[in-house]
Protein backbone atom coordinates (compact mmCIF):
# COMPACT_ATOMS: atom_id res chain seq x y z
CA UNK A 1 0.00 0.00 0.00
CA UNK A 2 1.48 3.24 -0.56
CA UNK A 3 0.93 6.23 1.35
CA UNK A 4 1.26 10.27 0.09
CA UNK A 5 4.19 11.75 1.56
CA UNK A 6 2.00 14.69 2.85
CA UNK A 7 -0.51 12.15 4.57
CA UNK A 8 2.72 10.12 5.49
CA UNK A 9 3.94 13.52 7.48
CA UNK A 10 0.44 14.15 9.33
CA UNK A 11 0.27 10.85 10.52
CA UNK A 12 4.15 10.50 11.89
CA UNK A 13 3.09 13.94 13.29
CA UNK A 14 -0.23 12.60 15.26
CA UNK A 15 2.06 9.65 16.67
CA UNK A 16 4.26 12.10 18.10
CA UNK A 17 1.94 14.30 19.61
CA UNK A 18 -0.06 10.98 21.11
CA UNK A 19 2.87 9.30 22.13
CA UNK A 20 4.41 12.94 23.88
CA UNK A 21 0.83 13.57 25.97
CA UNK A 22 1.33 10.34 27.97
CA UNK A 23 4.68 11.80 29.23
CA UNK A 24 3.27 15.55 29.81
CA UNK A 25 3.38 17.18 33.11
CA UNK A 26 0.75 17.60 35.53
CA UNK A 27 -0.53 21.50 34.79
CA UNK A 28 -2.38 23.01 36.82
CA UNK A 29 -3.56 26.92 35.53
CA UNK A 30 -4.30 29.47 38.52
CA UNK A 31 -4.80 26.63 40.92
CA UNK A 32 -6.93 24.67 38.85
CA UNK A 33 -6.00 21.87 36.79
CA UNK A 34 -5.66 21.77 33.29
CA UNK A 35 -6.24 18.62 31.58
CA UNK A 36 -5.33 19.33 28.21
CA UNK A 37 -1.59 19.29 27.85
CA UNK A 38 1.34 17.83 25.37
CA UNK A 39 4.87 17.80 25.80
CA UNK A 40 6.85 18.81 22.32
CA UNK A 41 10.66 18.82 22.73
CA UNK A 42 10.97 19.64 26.20
CA UNK A 43 7.73 22.31 26.33
CA UNK A 44 4.53 21.80 27.33
CA UNK A 45 1.85 23.46 24.98
CA UNK A 46 -1.74 23.87 25.34
CA UNK A 47 -4.48 25.12 23.19
CA UNK A 48 -4.33 28.54 23.12
CA UNK A 49 -8.03 29.58 23.28
CA UNK A 50 -8.75 27.37 26.70
CA UNK A 51 -5.97 28.66 28.13
CA UNK A 52 -6.72 31.90 27.68
CA UNK A 53 -10.15 31.02 29.09
CA UNK A 54 -8.39 29.32 32.35
CA UNK A 55 -6.37 33.14 32.54
CA UNK A 56 -9.54 34.84 32.35
CA UNK A 57 -8.08 37.32 29.77
CA UNK A 58 -10.07 38.20 27.09
CA UNK A 59 -8.41 38.47 23.58
CA UNK A 60 -9.16 39.45 19.98
CA UNK A 61 -8.07 38.04 16.62
CA UNK A 62 -7.60 40.95 14.08
CA UNK A 63 -6.72 40.64 10.38
CA UNK A 64 -3.32 41.58 10.39
CA UNK A 65 -2.36 38.29 12.14
CA UNK A 66 -2.10 39.33 15.59
CA UNK A 67 -3.59 38.44 18.97
CA UNK A 68 -4.58 41.32 21.44
CA UNK A 69 -5.15 40.34 24.77
CA UNK A 70 -6.90 41.85 27.49
CA UNK A 71 -7.93 41.76 30.96
CA UNK A 72 -11.28 40.12 30.61
CA UNK A 73 -13.29 37.28 31.76
CA UNK A 74 -12.31 34.26 28.78
CA UNK A 75 -13.69 35.50 26.07
CA UNK A 76 -12.49 35.58 22.70
CA UNK A 77 -12.56 35.17 18.95
CA UNK A 78 -11.49 32.15 17.05
CA UNK A 79 -7.65 31.61 16.63
CA UNK A 80 -6.79 29.81 13.67
CA UNK A 81 -2.93 31.15 12.43
CA UNK A 82 -0.41 28.81 13.66
CA UNK A 83 1.93 32.04 13.92
CA UNK A 84 0.79 35.12 15.06
CA UNK A 85 1.92 38.01 16.88
CA UNK A 86 0.84 38.05 20.38
CA UNK A 87 0.26 41.63 22.18
CA UNK A 88 -0.43 42.32 25.69
CA UNK A 89 -0.14 46.19 26.91
CA UNK A 90 3.18 47.59 25.40
CA UNK A 91 4.48 43.91 25.30
CA UNK A 92 4.49 41.61 22.49
CA UNK A 93 6.02 38.63 20.60
CA UNK A 94 6.13 36.24 17.83
CA UNK A 95 4.15 32.98 19.02
CA UNK A 96 5.04 29.56 17.05
CA UNK A 97 1.99 27.43 17.66
CA UNK A 98 1.34 23.94 16.29
CA UNK A 99 -1.95 22.79 14.94
CA UNK A 100 -3.47 20.29 16.78
CA UNK A 101 -6.97 18.84 15.57
CA UNK A 102 -9.44 22.15 14.99
CA UNK A 103 -7.05 23.90 17.62
CA UNK A 104 -3.99 26.03 18.10
CA UNK A 105 -1.38 24.62 20.32
CA UNK A 106 1.46 27.04 22.01
CA UNK A 107 3.65 26.84 24.43
CA UNK A 108 2.75 27.27 27.73
CA UNK A 109 6.40 29.39 29.70
CA UNK A 110 6.59 32.64 27.12
CA UNK A 111 2.76 33.31 26.89
CA UNK A 112 2.57 32.84 29.93
CA UNK A 113 5.54 35.00 30.71
CA UNK A 114 4.31 38.14 28.22
CA UNK A 115 0.56 37.97 30.18
CA UNK A 116 2.40 38.55 33.30
CA UNK A 117 1.85 35.35 34.90
CA UNK A 118 4.57 32.82 36.82
CA UNK A 119 5.26 29.65 35.41
CA UNK A 120 6.68 27.34 38.36
CA UNK A 121 8.19 23.62 38.23
CA UNK A 122 8.17 21.56 41.01
CA UNK A 123 10.64 18.93 40.52
CA UNK A 124 9.40 16.00 43.21
CA UNK A 125 5.51 16.18 42.37
CA UNK A 126 6.38 16.73 38.70
CA UNK A 127 4.17 19.41 38.51
CA UNK A 128 4.10 22.50 36.75
CA UNK A 129 1.98 25.48 38.26
CA UNK A 130 0.72 28.96 36.02
CA UNK A 131 0.48 30.74 39.41
CA UNK A 132 -0.15 34.83 39.69
CA UNK A 133 -3.35 36.31 40.98
CA UNK A 134 -4.02 37.60 38.09
CA UNK A 135 -2.18 40.03 35.21
CA UNK A 136 -1.55 43.69 35.54
CA UNK A 137 -4.83 45.06 34.37
CA UNK A 138 -5.75 48.84 33.66
CA UNK A 139 -6.67 49.77 37.78
CA UNK A 140 -3.41 48.50 38.74
CA UNK A 141 -1.68 51.01 35.97
CA UNK A 142 -4.67 53.79 36.97
CA UNK A 143 -3.60 52.69 40.44
CA UNK A 144 0.13 53.04 40.41
CA UNK A 145 0.08 56.15 38.86
CA UNK A 146 -1.95 57.78 41.75
CA UNK A 147 0.72 56.46 44.11
CA UNK A 148 3.35 58.08 41.89
CA UNK A 149 1.39 61.12 41.89
CA UNK A 150 0.61 61.58 45.07
CA UNK A 151 4.19 60.33 46.60
CA UNK A 152 5.64 63.39 43.82
CA UNK A 153 3.15 66.09 45.54
CA UNK A 154 4.42 65.19 49.25
CA UNK A 155 7.61 64.54 47.78
CA UNK A 156 7.55 68.75 47.35
CA UNK A 157 5.29 69.60 49.99
CA UNK A 158 8.22 68.02 51.92
CA UNK A 159 10.92 69.48 49.54
CA UNK A 160 9.02 73.57 49.86
CA UNK A 161 9.07 72.74 53.91
CA UNK A 162 12.74 72.04 54.40
CA UNK A 163 13.56 74.99 52.07
CA UNK A 164 11.90 77.36 54.44
CA UNK A 165 13.63 75.84 57.30
CA UNK A 166 16.85 76.30 56.15
CA UNK A 167 16.04 79.66 55.61
CA UNK A 168 15.03 80.29 58.82
CA UNK A 169 17.82 78.60 60.36
CA UNK A 170 20.59 80.47 58.19
CA UNK A 171 18.54 83.70 59.13
CA UNK A 172 18.91 82.98 62.77
CA UNK A 173 22.41 81.93 62.42
CA UNK A 174 23.48 85.32 60.58
CA UNK A 175 21.72 87.55 63.42
CA UNK A 176 23.43 85.51 66.49
CA UNK A 177 26.70 86.34 64.40
CA UNK A 178 25.78 89.92 63.25
CA UNK A 179 24.53 90.38 67.60
CA UNK A 180 28.06 88.80 68.72
CA UNK A 181 29.85 90.82 66.29
CA UNK A 182 28.33 94.36 67.43
CA UNK A 183 28.88 92.72 70.95
CA UNK A 184 32.29 92.69 70.55
CA UNK A 185 32.78 95.83 68.88
CA UNK A 186 31.48 97.71 71.25
CA UNK A 187 33.53 96.22 73.75
CA UNK A 188 36.75 96.98 72.11
CA UNK A 189 35.06 100.97 71.68
CA UNK A 190 34.95 101.16 74.87
CA UNK A 191 37.85 100.24 76.24
CA UNK A 192 39.54 102.60 73.77
CA UNK A 193 37.62 105.78 74.94
CA UNK A 194 38.96 104.72 78.58
CA UNK A 195 42.35 104.57 77.22
CA UNK A 196 42.66 108.13 75.71
CA UNK A 197 44.49 111.08 77.59
CA UNK A 198 42.99 114.54 77.49
CA UNK A 199 45.72 117.23 75.86
CA UNK A 200 47.66 119.45 77.63
CA UNK A 201 46.48 123.02 76.83
CA UNK A 202 42.80 121.88 76.09
CA UNK A 203 40.83 121.28 73.07
CA UNK A 204 41.73 123.99 70.71
CA UNK A 205 44.17 126.21 72.92
CA UNK A 206 48.09 125.92 72.76
CA UNK A 207 49.99 125.40 76.33
CA UNK A 208 51.66 129.54 77.17
CA UNK A 209 54.97 128.04 76.59
CA UNK A 210 54.86 128.08 72.87
CA UNK A 211 52.31 131.16 72.45
CA UNK A 212 53.59 134.16 70.66
CA UNK A 213 52.05 136.28 73.45
CA UNK A 214 53.95 136.75 77.09
CA UNK A 215 51.71 135.16 79.42
CA UNK A 216 49.87 137.28 81.63
CA UNK A 217 51.21 137.78 85.30
CA UNK A 218 49.24 136.00 88.02
CA UNK A 219 47.64 139.34 90.65
CA UNK A 220 48.97 138.11 94.04
CA UNK A 221 46.21 136.36 96.05
CA UNK A 222 45.03 136.88 99.40
CA UNK A 223 46.73 134.88 102.38
CA UNK A 224 44.23 131.70 103.25
CA UNK A 225 43.39 131.32 106.56
CA UNK A 226 44.85 128.74 108.43
CA UNK A 227 42.73 124.67 107.71
CA UNK A 228 41.97 123.26 110.94
CA UNK A 229 44.00 119.86 111.64
CA UNK A 230 42.68 117.23 109.23
CA UNK A 231 40.84 114.38 110.71
CA UNK A 232 42.84 111.00 111.14
CA UNK A 233 40.93 108.31 108.99
CA UNK A 234 40.62 104.79 110.83
CA UNK A 235 41.31 101.95 108.74
CA UNK A 236 38.40 99.59 107.97
CA UNK A 237 38.96 96.12 108.12
CA UNK A 238 39.87 94.54 104.91
CA UNK A 239 37.14 92.58 103.36
CA UNK A 240 38.66 89.75 100.51
CA UNK A 241 37.41 90.08 97.02
CA UNK A 242 35.21 86.80 96.27
CA UNK A 243 36.30 84.90 92.98
CA UNK A 244 34.94 85.17 90.08
CA UNK A 245 33.15 82.01 88.64
CA UNK A 246 34.82 80.11 85.80
CA UNK A 247 32.87 80.05 82.77
CA UNK A 248 31.18 77.20 81.62
CA UNK A 249 32.74 75.37 78.83
CA UNK A 250 30.90 75.35 75.23
CA UNK A 251 29.78 71.85 74.02
CA UNK A 252 31.57 71.22 71.04
CA UNK A 253 29.52 71.66 67.66
CA UNK A 254 27.91 68.25 67.16
CA UNK A 255 26.46 67.13 63.67
CA UNK A 256 22.61 66.11 63.70
CA UNK A 257 21.26 63.89 60.63
CA UNK A 258 17.85 63.32 60.35
CA UNK A 259 15.91 60.93 57.85
CA UNK A 260 12.97 62.87 56.12
CA UNK A 261 10.35 60.97 54.01
CA UNK A 262 11.42 57.58 53.75
CA UNK A 263 9.42 56.15 51.41
CA UNK A 264 9.06 52.49 49.22
CA UNK A 265 7.49 52.61 45.98
CA UNK A 266 6.34 49.36 44.17
CA UNK A 267 6.70 48.63 40.62
CA UNK A 268 3.70 45.46 39.98
CA UNK A 269 5.18 44.67 36.27
CA UNK A 270 8.64 43.92 37.39
CA UNK A 271 8.29 42.96 40.96
CA UNK A 272 10.84 45.95 42.02
CA UNK A 273 10.73 47.77 45.06
CA UNK A 274 12.52 51.11 45.57
CA UNK A 275 13.44 52.53 48.55
CA UNK A 276 14.15 56.89 49.24
CA UNK A 277 14.65 58.68 51.70
CA UNK A 278 16.52 62.31 52.30
CA UNK A 279 18.83 62.78 55.07
CA UNK A 280 19.46 66.24 56.27
CA UNK A 281 22.72 67.48 58.44
CA UNK A 282 20.77 69.92 60.98
CA UNK A 283 23.58 70.35 63.44
CA UNK A 284 26.36 72.29 63.54
CA UNK A 285 29.20 70.27 62.63
CA UNK A 286 29.93 68.06 59.38
CA UNK A 287 29.24 64.35 59.58
CA UNK A 288 31.37 61.82 58.99
CA UNK A 289 31.26 57.57 58.45
CA UNK A 290 27.97 57.71 57.15
CA UNK A 291 25.68 54.64 56.92
CA UNK A 292 22.06 53.41 56.95
CA UNK A 293 20.23 50.41 57.58
CA UNK A 294 17.27 50.46 55.22
CA UNK A 295 14.40 47.87 56.42
CA UNK A 296 11.92 47.65 53.87
CA UNK A 297 8.56 46.03 55.20
CA UNK A 298 5.22 44.60 53.14
CA UNK A 299 2.10 45.71 53.61
CA UNK A 300 1.13 42.87 56.45
CA UNK A 301 4.09 44.47 58.25
CA UNK A 302 6.70 41.01 57.71
CA UNK A 303 10.49 42.29 57.16
CA UNK A 304 10.81 41.67 52.98
CA UNK A 305 14.21 42.87 53.14
CA UNK A 306 17.46 44.49 55.03
CA UNK A 307 20.27 46.12 53.68
CA UNK A 308 23.30 48.87 54.31
CA UNK A 309 23.91 51.58 52.20
CA UNK A 310 27.07 53.99 52.78
CA UNK A 311 28.07 56.98 51.96
CA UNK A 312 31.45 57.54 50.94
CA UNK A 313 31.87 61.92 51.41
CA UNK A 314 30.93 63.76 54.64
CA UNK A 315 27.50 65.82 54.81
CA UNK A 316 28.42 69.38 55.62
CA UNK A 317 26.43 71.62 58.09
CA UNK A 318 22.45 71.93 56.14
CA UNK A 319 23.94 69.20 53.48
CA UNK A 320 21.10 66.89 52.05
CA UNK A 321 22.26 63.36 51.16
CA UNK A 322 19.36 61.73 48.85
CA UNK A 323 19.51 57.98 49.60
CA UNK A 324 18.04 55.51 47.11
CA UNK A 325 17.95 51.51 47.03
CA UNK A 326 15.93 48.96 45.22
CA UNK A 327 15.44 44.80 45.77
CA UNK A 328 13.72 42.51 43.45
CA UNK A 329 10.56 40.32 45.15
CA UNK A 330 11.40 37.12 44.30
CA UNK A 331 7.55 36.69 43.49
CA UNK A 332 8.48 39.15 40.37
CA UNK A 333 5.11 40.64 39.06
CA UNK A 334 3.02 37.88 41.02
CA UNK A 335 3.86 40.20 43.96
CA UNK A 336 1.68 40.94 47.13
CA UNK A 337 -0.48 43.96 46.07
CA UNK A 338 -0.76 46.60 48.98
CA UNK A 339 1.58 49.66 50.40
CA UNK A 340 4.89 48.74 51.51
CA UNK A 341 6.74 50.82 54.12
CA UNK A 342 10.18 51.43 54.63
CA UNK A 343 12.61 52.51 58.02
CA UNK A 344 15.63 54.27 57.72
CA UNK A 345 18.67 54.10 60.81
CA UNK A 346 21.67 56.11 60.86
CA UNK A 347 24.90 55.55 62.26
CA UNK A 348 27.86 58.34 61.83
CA UNK A 349 30.66 60.49 63.68
CA UNK A 350 28.81 63.53 65.13
CA UNK A 351 32.50 65.48 65.53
Amino acid sequence: MRFRLPALAAFVAAVMLVALAADAQTLYVRNRSFPDRVNIGGAVYVPVEKFFQALKVDWLAREDGSVVVTPGLGQGTPITANSFLLRSGERSMIVEGVARGNEIWVPVRPVADLLGFRVLYTAETDVLDVVASRPITTADRQAAAEVAAANAAREQAIQDAWNKRREAIQAERKAREEAEAAKAAEAAARGEEGSEEAPAGGEGTFPPEMDSRPAPRPSPAPPAPPAPPAPVPQASPAVPAEPAAPEAPKPPPEALLIVVNPLAVADYFTGTVRCTARIQNNGDATARGISAQVTLRGSDGSIWNRQRVYRDEPLEVDGVWNLEASWIHPDGNSMPRGIPSVTVDLDYQKN
